[in-house]
């Protein structure tokens, strides 16, 4: 094989009927087409015929085509590549220690192996696979394979070149007179063998590297990797901005990795350009990875007799079902009320035959598409064939209205029509595979999807991003390659995990060691250095803390200077805007006062959010702008909050009194704890149904917290308990708030004691003595019946640490209850001096509210926002930045 240098032009002169051009990938064959079709122009044709440039592969399945075609005799069927993955799959979950592997993964990696051993054209019986286990296992997979493709008259991919060299040794195949090969680094000791006998034939094949004459290659580095794409980026720009014709090629080897970044630089970079299509990212990305994929799969995962929040929150919000837009609100509905009582889980086909189901009160238009979603799938054998599964899964996709009512934008399209394309080829599956169930059949749609790479077409675009073994053989005016420093270019070696080492050392397999490491990237930096007329290299000098130095092989390159680079002046579309602004600033206080037939909900929470900060008190029982409840396993700790309260409130409405607590048997009161307890959880059961041994660990939890609790109770004077968790109402003016009080004790005096149940420890009583208490609850309370109220005390309820903490009118023997002259507020302060005092706060607080003062003003500044969910609606961050 003669190994040429020429250009393309000249490379072009020399192309017939009689000559074809081997690429090893898609995308240099379309670009060498292209060139072909401008250099015609060039020459002033407007008519020629069409050359054949294609990738080596397809060259191999064409032939292969063509002589199953004309063969009078039965041939073998080619695996596509599904159906080898789906044949290894099966092999392996055949051997005895399958479960020990993740199957899918390792179904790849030896398919690769199997790549390797065809590829080099290693005999399987060397005496190297049988020095370990692994390596044995990994024999009896390939003769297993073997024989499986021979009984079946199968033929993987990975055997097509040696199958081809056999067929043009017995029969009589047309070859080219000429084949001219481009872009190939390396070529398999499979192919070589294959491409010799061709020559044999007297088929003429040269190896021709494509250059550029008097290509520059310069080097410059930056601080980091953001900053060198932002300059690649502005490169690429001021280059096109001068020859808007000119061909420039972008090459980052982590494209795959950075892609959403780079793209992110790129777009800031051109966002001026937004309308034109400068820049073309090849990189594609899973089809899992598109938004309407991802639904389509999530749907079909319904099938399942239970979803979680997640999957139900995706279904309740995407825009690829049916009705999506018209129920959009019930539906949203749905979700906060999911999120307040913390269900996890759903049975949607127990929901969906219930019309009194919460979902058929507040999406029932969904509900009725997935009750025919459910009939349809109920309707299915349990065991079809995968292209019977394919349809059906297309048809019950159909039944929920994927992939939307909405037209769908151009990428959308094609990402649905690259899914059905996929799914048709997934029928294809039949020929490999026995019948099986709808999960099997499901996972190897998953498997599938999630390994298909897909890029939406995009109008063709001067400036090209691609990965370094895409941009091998193009050819540019201007190439960019980035991230060459010394730790990425040569890369570590990364030897198939399967096979011997040694033997890949051996053969000089890829990625086998670092020398062979060494010496592909050499070839490969030589290759690019002739790849365009201005070739320039580029590194990171760090990666976080870590320095790092240009790649060996481009240290001779010579260094230029970003001033060299000659780039065009460049702000960030943001800045841009921002430098332009011209801001009218309105200072808006108040909202509207409240009318009279208004309602307000919120209770005392009105007044404390008032307190902290009047915009989130106004944005959240005004406006309704309520953070949205995050659901998680087990009980939250608002919920045990709840159950406690619920749990004392049963026990109080027994025992009535102290004199009842210290009087009764241990055993009657752990039996009266218990049932207090078993009654406060039947409501929680029943959203936890599945999670029972949860819940017998949750209420013996409380069984001992409270039975340490009443330990405390024990040992204060006699009192009675003459409120519990009773609902009522004050008026404050114009506001009247509902309340909801946990205890009032009534002592011997005949006075009352106000008890607030807490389970945190975040409890301060300082914060009720100032204009703008932190916590109003219990001296709102106090001013119910101001004139018999003696005290008001929080109890904290927390295991290893019980403890009252209150003040009180006088001194009440209760550990943690502070006559109120103790405190360090005002000496002279006396308790009825207080209550007045409180009253006038609550009232201004009312008056406040009612009149809809609504000033962004937290008590504390950014400590009081740590916890409020409404900063992206009050924008303090960005007002402080003004």
């Amino acid at each position: 094989m003669d190994v040429i240098t020429i250009t393309y032009e000249s490379l072009f002169e020399r192309l017939n009927v009689h000559t074809i051009v081997l690429t090893p990938n898609r995308r240099l064959a379309a670009t060498l087409q292209k060139l072909y079709q401008d250099y015609q122009y060039q020459q002033g044709l407007t008519w020629w015929e069409t050359r054949d440039i294609l990738p080596l592969l397809s060259w191999l399945e064409r032939l292969w085509k063509d002589y199953t075609a004309n063969s009078m005799s039965s041939t073998e069927r080619l695996l596509s590549a599904a159906q080898e993955h789906l044949l290894w799959e099966k092999i392996i979950k055949e051997d005895a220690y399958h479960d020990l592997l993740q199957v899918t993964e390792t179904a790849e990696l030896v398919q690769k192996a199997w790549g390797l051993v065809e590829g080099w054209q290693v005999n399987i019986d060397l005496p190297l696979f049988n020095e370990t286990d692994d390596y044995q296992a990994l024999q009896s997979f390939f003769k297993n394979f073997q024989q499986v493709c021979e009984t079946n008259h199968w033929l993987s991919s990975a055997s097509l070149a040696t199958k081809i060299l056999t067929i043009i040794e017995n029969h009589p195949i047309q070859l080219p007179q000429q084949i001219f090969l481009i872009g190939f680094n390396e070529i398999s000791p499979q192919w070589q063998t294959l491409l010799t006998y061709c020559t044999k034939q007297g088929c003429a094949i040269e190896s021709v590297y494509l250059i550029q004459p008097e290509a520059i290659c310069q080097r410059i580095s930056f601080s980091d990797a953001e900053d060198e794409i932002l300059h690649m980026a502005r490169f690429a720009k001021s280059r096109w901005q001068e020859n808007p014709r000119a061909k420039i090629g972008c090459v980052v080897p982590t494209l795959d990795k950075d892609r959403d970044r780079i793209k992110q630089i790129f777009s800031e970079v051109f966002a001026d350009y937004s309308a034109v299509s400068a820049f073309n990212i090849s990189a594609g990305k899973p089809l899992t990875q598109y938004p309407v994929i991802h639904a389509g799969l999530t749907f079909l995962s319904l099938t399942q007799n239970k979803i979680d929040h997640e999957t139900l929150h995706y279904l309740l919000f995407s825009p690829f079902i049916g009705e999506a837009e018209v129920e959009r609100f019930g539906r949203a509905q749905l979700d906060k009320y999911l999120r307040e009582r913390n269900l996890q889980q759903l049975n949607l086909r127990a929901e969906v035959c219930n019309q009194n189901s919460i979902l058929m009160r507040y999406a029932p238009k969904l509900g009725q598409r997935l009750i025919v979603f459910f009939d349809a799938f109920e309707k299915l054998q349990y065991n079809l064939t995968v292209s019977e599964w394919m349809s059906e899964f297309n048809n019950l996709l159909n039944l929920l209205g994927w992939p939307g009512e909405r037209s769908l934008m151009s990428e959308e399209y094609q990402t649905v029509e690259n899914w059905l394309h996929l799914i048709s080829e997934l029928k294809a599956l039949d020929y490999v595979t026995e019948k099986l169930s709808a999960y099997s059949a499901l996972q190897h749609l998953y498997q599938a999807t999630g390994s298909q790479a897909f890029q939406p077409q995009s109008p063709e675009a001067a400036i090209q991003v691609l990965g370094l073994l895409e941009a091998a053989g193009l050819p540019f005016d201007f190439l960019w390659i980035a991230g060459l420093h010394d730790l990425s270019w040569p890369p570590q070696p990364q030897p198939n995990p399967f096979l011997p080492r040694r033997l890949q050392r051996e053969m000089k397999m890829p990625h086998a060691d670092a020398e062979r490491e060494l010496q592909y990237c050499r070839n490969l930096t030589g290759q690019f250095k002739q790849s365009a007329k201005n070739i320039i290299f580029s590194h990171p000098e760090h990666d976080k803390e870590l320095e790092l130095q240009p790649s060996p092989l481009i240290q001779d390159v010579q260094v230029l200077t970003i001033e060299d680079l000659n780039l065009q002046p460049f702000q960030s579309f943001n800045a841009v805007i921002y430098q332009r602004q011209s801001l009218e600033k309105i200072i808006d206080t108040e909202g509207p006062i409240i009318t009279p037939d208004e309602k307000i909900y919120g209770g005392t929470s009105v007044l404390k959010f008032q307190a902290m900060c009047p915009f989130r008190a106004f944005a959240t029982w005004r406006l309704h702008a309520h953070e949205l409840d995050q659901p998680r396993l087990g009980l939250r700790a608002k919920d045990r909050g709840s159950i406690l309260h619920q749990v004392l409130a049963n026990l109080w409405g027994k025992l009535q009194n102290h004199h009842t607590l210290i009087s009764i048997k241990a055993s009657e009161l752990s039996e009266l704890i218990q049932s207090s307890i078993d009654t406060a959880l039947i409501k929680t059961a029943q959203h936890h149904s599945e999670r029972q041994f949860y819940l017998k660990l949750e209420a013996k939890r409380l069984h001992k917290l409270i039975l340490d609790w009443l330990e405390i109770e024990k040992k204060r004077q006699p009192f009675k308990v003459i409120l519990n968790e009773q609902a009522t109402e004050i008026k404050i003016n114009q506001l009247t708030l509902s309340l909801r009080i946990d205890r009032v004790d009534e002592l011997e005096d005949g006075r009352k004691l106000v008890i607030d149940y807490k389970t945190g420890q975040q409890n301060e009583i300082k914060h009720w003595f100032s204009e703008r208490p932190h916590d109003p609850q219990l001296p709102l309370y106090s001013l119910l019946d101001p004139e018999n109220t003696i005290g008001i005390t929080f109890a904290e309820v927390i295991p290893g640490s019980h403890r009252f903490k209150g003040v009180s009118h006088e001194m009440l023997e209760i550990k943690g209850i502070k006559k109120i002259s103790e405190l360090n507020i005002n000496s002279e302060i006396t308790w009825p001096i207080q209550l007045e005092q409180w009253d006038a706060v609550f009232k201004k607080l009312s008056d406040d509210f009612a009149k809809g003062w609504a000033t962004l003003d937290p008590k504390e500044g950014s400590k009081t926002c740590l916890w409020c969910a409404l900063k992206p609606f009050c924008r303090i961050a960005e007002e402080q930045n003004l």
